[in-house]
């Protein structure tokens, strides 16, 4: 009997991802990567209140989308899954290095380029950091689990001397008691200025925080 086997190949498809700000006079670009079932669109509308003078922000969108519904209703997507998960992270980590690729053709030259992820997107931007060819001035890590697989020098490397702010609301179900505790001593041995940003709230968004938490990682 003949047997299975299993191959790859790469395709080129439309990805899609949204802008808010001036690109021409902004400084200083945020990639804000979305939680599990989101879309980019309502993703940068949560991030909006952030937007100012001489910041952009920039809201990629998850390569996989979904009814989430059994089929019907509204439409999320999802950075990857346990399937054939190692091609799905390239595929993103490449997407997210040519979204930074395209914005360094719109941006001033002395830009600085931070991220922020969300829920699922936090283990997309640790990845993203360490993986891929992009440079992160900073991060901003919102309730969620870093990558398991990424090593300590490895976040060294790429975070010494750099701000990292972890955000999670005290009522969030998705984080664990010790969260910011072993996430702080995770990115301080890794040589980062970490800073916890708690909140009362649950799994969400909090735009005072929000503003909080991106004016400490950028320096302000």
């Amino acid at each position: 009997m003949t047997s299975v086997t299993e191959h790859h190949l790469t395709v080129a498809r439309a990805a899609r991802y949204y802008l808010l700000g001036d690109s021409g006079s902004a400084r200083r670009a945020w990639v804000g990567c979305h939680g599990y079932g989101q879309l980019a669109a309502a993703f940068i509308g949560y991030l909006s209140t952030a937007a100012g003078e001489g910041r952009l922000l920039v809201a990629p969108e998850a390569l996989s989308r979904f009814y989430l519904e059994n089929g019907l209703g509204p439409i999320g997507a999802s950075w990857m899954t346990r399937e054939d998960r190692e091609h799905e992270i390239a595929d993103y980590i490449r997407f997210l290095d040519q979204v930074a690729t395209q914005l360094q053709g719109r941006l001033p030259a002395d830009h600085r380029l931070f991220a922020l992820g969300f829920s699922q997107g936090v283990a997309t931007v640790s990845r993203w950091l360490v993986r891929g060819k992009s440079e992160m001035a900073g991060l901003i890590l919102w309730a969620g689990t870093v990558a398991p697989e990424l090593q300590p020098e490895a976040l060294r490397e790429k975070l010494a001397g750099k701000r990292v702010a972890l955000v999670a609301g005290n009522k969030d179900e998705f984080v664990k008691p010790d969260w910011f505790d072993r996430e702080t001593g995770r990115f301080t041995q890794a040589g980062a200025d970490c800073r916890a940003f708690p909140f009362h709230g649950g799994h969400r968004l909090d735009r005072v925080i929000l503003g909080q938490a991106m004016e400490f990682v950028e320096g302000g």
